[in-house]
């Protein structure tokens, strides 16, 4: 989760709305049937219309969904009725857009993708890098400079056999358009670091003489330098990586991984994916989840991870959070749920942005002092916990799991929701406290 400028999004949104898009690669935007962002919204995924069944391939048709962080207020965003197979799907850090791609749900054997851009507040779509061939098939993300990083094929491919794809950036307006890897081999999920600074992707490579691609995760500056691999996994479709996501502070990856000791999930993923954590020197590997289960896409914030998660011995499906650690698996939302991703907590008064191109931050952070500030925030959580709403410990911290139980507390409480530790909400917390004793 990150914290971004206000001002740039609305200079985004006044490029699409004066039409200025000479030299973009955007297409004309266009009405689409949508719903409303609810203010607690945490987490956007995709589910297909109709009953849900275990363990079957995806729909032709997958709308785009939002809920809580406890997974309720389940609330569907795009209407539309043409068949779309959406995707990947993330929310602007204001608030005020999704990105998506999504396949024609009436040429379910075509793999190519499209990415598209969705105004929530004017309800109007675009397309973005409209000649490419395909985009956002494997994973996208934005950062706090306005940047959507995608993986992404100029040009149809030749020939039987997967398309080489590379990794690209382009700004929320179609302009900018950036290629940041040019190795010729397949690299996506690709995923952006909170600060925005750093990139991590897969990369499937053939060795020589070998006669299938094996899989690579790397990181780079967002710029696409400094790439370096982080973890050889291996052969693709036996014990291939996938989904990296870097942690908040830079110094771990979470990824997931083809369990090939398991033969389940045939008809969808071919078998079961664990997830794993590497520190970012490639040293500390250790599993986090429990074989078997088939956990993709994983989303790090603080310190919870979130994913998809499919299991056969009770026939689940849906969204599920863990520790970065490992432990105890809590599912959340409704059955049926794909790729699920957190929704940022729009922060009031964050500007700036550090340069694609600065320097890695400082590995060792820097202690928090103890101030009164940090006091009330400590009691703001710890009330928070009194309401089961789980902003983390109460170390006084203002972390994004802390921002997201203030969020979420705001909207049940009819309170302007912004994620902040104000005077006001810590007397209706210990209102709410005392009413519910």
């Amino acid at each position: 989760m990150k914290k971004y400028s206000v001002s740039l999004f609305a200079g985004i949104l006044g490029i699409l709305l004066t039409g200025d898009l000479l030299a973009a690669e955007i297409s004309s935007m266009r009405p689409i049937k949508l719903g409303s962002l609810p203010a607690d919204a945490a987490i956007v995924f995709t589910m297909g219309d109709g009953p849900h069944v275990p363990g079957s391939p995806p729909p032709r048709h997958q709308a785009i969904y939002v809920m809580n962080a406890e997974g309720g207020n389940v609330t569907r965003l795009t209407l539309n009725l043409q068949p779309r197979l959406y995707e990947h799907v993330v929310v602007s850090p204001d608030r005020k857009f999704i990105i998506a791609n999504f396949r024609d749900g009436r040429r379910p054997r075509d793999r190519r993708s499209q990415l598209w851009i969705i105004d929530l507040e004017r309800k109007m779509e675009a397309r973005l890098v409209p000649s490419f061939d395909s985009a956002g098939d494997g994973g996208i993300d934005w950062d706090r400079n306005g940047y959507i990083y995608f993986p992404g094929t100029r040009e149809k491919p030749s020939g039987k056999g997967w398309p080489v794809s590379e990794l690209f950036r382009i700004r929320y307006d179609g302009t900018g358009l950036q290629q940041l890897t040019d190795t010729r081999e397949i690299e996506k999920d690709v995923s952006v670091s909170e600060d925005g600074m750093m990139i991590a992707y897969v990369r499937a490579a053939v060795a020589p003489g070998a006669r299938r691609a094996h899989t690579e995760v790397w990181i780079a500056r967002s710029d696409g330098s400094a790439a370096r691999m982080v973890y050889k996994s291996g052969t693709v479709g036996v014990k291939s990586a996938h989904d990296p996501e870097l942690s908040p502070d830079n110094r771990r990856i979470v990824f997931s991984q083809v369990n090939s000791s398991y033969k389940n999930f045939p008809r969808t993923y071919n078998t079961a994916h664990d997830l794993w954590v590497i520190d970012v020197d490639g040293t500390g590997l250790r599993r986090i989840t429990p074989e078997g289960g088939l956990r993709i896409v994983p989303d790090w914030i603080d310190d919870r991870v979130l994913f998809a998660d499919r299991t056969e011995a009770d026939n689940f499906e849906g969204a599920a959070v863990t520790s970065p650690s490992g432990g105890t698996l809590k599912r959340i939302g409704p059955p049926g749920v794909r790729l699920p991703k957190w929704i940022p907590v729009a922060a009031a008064g964050v500007s700036g942005a550090a340069s694609p191109s600065s320097p890695e931050p400082a590995t060792e952070p820097s202690a928090a002092p103890v101030t009164s500030a940090r006091i009330t925030i400590a009691v703001i959580q710890n009330l928070l916990t009194a309401l089961d709403y789980e902003p983390g410990a109460a170390d006084g911290v203002l972390g994004q799991r802390t921002r997201l139980a203030i969020a979420a507390f705001q909207g049940r409480e009819g309170l302007p929701v912004d994620g902040e530790p104000t005077g006001e909400l810590l007397l209706r917390l210990s209102v709410a406290v005392r009413n519910s004793r």
